[in-house]
């Protein structure tokens, strides 16, 4: 599992991702825990889509993202 972050803020963007190794279990998840309330807040689960680019590589990949998205990483190790 992994909960998406918002680093410049420090805090949980307010969605995460979880990974499992049966399509049932999945399916399971999503029938149970959709619409399930957790600590006042009504869950949303759908099966994660892959955002298009156009080169069809992962976002990450590209170095313009890596240059507005990880800057924080370069004034760490200037600290």
């Amino acid at each position: 599992m992994s909960i998406a972050r918002d680093f410049t803020k420090n805090k949980s963007k307010g969605f995460g991702f979880v990974e499992f190794d049966l399509p049932e279990d999945c399916a399971d998840a999503l029938e149970n825990m959709d619409g399930a309330e957790l600590n006042g807040h009504t869950l949303r689960c759908n099966i994660a889509k892959q955002a298009p680019n156009e080169a069809g590589k992962p976002i990450w990949s590209a170095e313009e993202w890596i240059k507005n998205n990880l800057s924080f990483l370069e004034n760490e190790d200037k600290s």
